[in-house]
């Protein structure tokens, strides 16, 4: 199974990094691929909300293995943060600097909300092909489960789609002394189910007559 490593330094929804964040980063990938790391999930936004095209070259450049070949990288969410407005040129720079695949939930909170923009990016991303040269696989995530998973992959014309499979696991933490501001040391931790893993393979390959294990990625 190929593990794709995401490389970000902290969490929050801004993917505005500065250059000791970037530094962080490019160390960060640059240990994981001399680790055996099969590709990188990255995506980093400038000042208008945009693609950042300085700071993803430097991720590009940094996931070649020593050769000019380069190991497969997604841009991730940070999609999901850009104006509606602005996605054919945000997608025209993802396949220019040579990412596959951009996982996205089509601007909203989740794949199932953002169906007609994950299809919209689905043709936008066929149009570049002319120009760039570039296949670029859309991605369905967020919110994905055995519920939704073959209406998003129809609704959408997707080959790929992204799911947690996750199931909720008890907290050895109490809780009683929150280490920060927020108590989030006392929820649930999350941890992949290979129940859900296997019913979500099955539909998928019901519905589809495909092998599932080219179109599911946890």
């Amino acid at each position: 199974v190929p593990i794709y490593c995401m490389v970000r330094c902290r969490r929050g929804s801004d993917f505005r990094y500065d250059r000791a964040e970037m530094k962080i980063m490019l160390t960060d990938l640059a240990l994981l691929r001399e680790n055996g790391a099969d590709g990188f999930v990255f995506g980093a936004l400038d000042e208008t909300g945009n693609v950042h095209r300085a700071h993803c070259e430097q991720v590009v450049q940094a996931a070649r293995d020593g050769s000019t070949r380069c190991l497969p990288l997604t841009f991730h969410r940070a999609i999901d943060c850009t104006a509606e407005g602005n996605i054919r040129e945000n997608l025209r720079i993802i396949a220019e600097l040579g990412f596959s695949t951009v996982l996205t939930s089509g601007l909203k909170p989740t794949a199932l909300q953002g169906l007609e923009t994950i299809a919209r990016m689905q043709r936008i991303a066929e149009e570049l092909y002319e120009s760039t040269k570039q296949h670029l696989q859309i991605m369905p995530g967020s919110g994905v489960s055995t519920e939704n998973v073959v209406a998003i992959l129809k609704g959408t014309d997707s080959r790929a789609i992204h799911g947690s499979a996750s199931v909720s696991k008890p907290n050895s933490a109490d809780g009683a002394i929150p280490m920060g501001h927020s108590n989030v040391d006392a929820l649930p931790m999350k941890a992949c189910s290979k129940a859900i893993v296997g019913e979500l393979r099955q539909l998928i390959k019901t519905a589809f007559n495909t092998n599932p294990h080219e179109t599911l990625h946890s």
